[in-house]
């Protein structure tokens, strides 16, 4: 079994599901599926496989989703960080941490994937918590900058020209792109943003 193309397929696919809708039905993709065949590769290639964490980076804004494999996760030893740049839509900074149990495990797994995606944007044994626990961070920033998008739409400018205005506006005032959306929801009716 060639487990490091399999990976990559179920990494793709997963991303895949999350941009269209099922080519025959319409309707949306069974996400848990995706996300299971990608956890039954990894743990075909780790049986001490625990869980994973998967950043995505949108409007410069990361947006984590921690997977835990169930009981007590306090065991982890190791970890593979893999860059999603190959992955079309996906911005370079995000990325997927795979964890396991037994020390070593990844390795063979690293080199594989090296080779099969022909770079090197994998990290070992980088970010080792003290236990997983399955958890969804960065949400409420992302709302923040997606109601002060709202907000601009309503003062007449189109979604990506009220992207272009946030990120004008962060970069003349040297702020964030959430420090920016919230100037703009902290004065909704402000002529400044027609």
């Amino acid at each position: 079994m060639d487990t490091p193309r399999l990976l990559t397929d179920d990494i793709r696919d997963l991303f895949s599901d999350l941009a269209v809708p099922h080519p025959v039905t319409g309707q949306p993709v069974d996400l848990q599926a995706s996300l299971a065949a990608l956890t039954a590769s990894v743990k075909h290639a780790v049986p001490s496989y625990r869980g994973l964490a998967l950043t995505l980076v949108i409007d410069e804004q990361p947006v984590s989703v921690i997977f835990a494999e169930g009981g007590d996760t306090s065991d982890i030893v190791t970890s593979l960080c893999l860059s999603l740049a190959w992955v079309p839509l996906l911005r370079r900074d995000s990325q997927i941490t795979f964890y396991a149990s037994v020390p070593g495990t990844f390795v063979d797994l690293a080199a594989d994937l090296t080779v099969a995606l022909g770079s090197e944007n994998l990290l070992l044994d980088e970010d080792l918590p003290l236990a997983l626990v399955s958890d969804l961070t960065g949400v409420r920033r992302l709302s923040t900058i997606n109601e002060a998008v709202g907000v601009l739409i309503g003062h007449g400018h189109t979604p990506d020209g009220a992207q272009r205005e946030l990120r004008q506006l962060a970069g003349t005032t040297r702020i964030s792109i959430h420090r920016a959306a919230e100037a703009v929801i902290e004065n909704p009716s402000s002529a400044r943003w027609d």
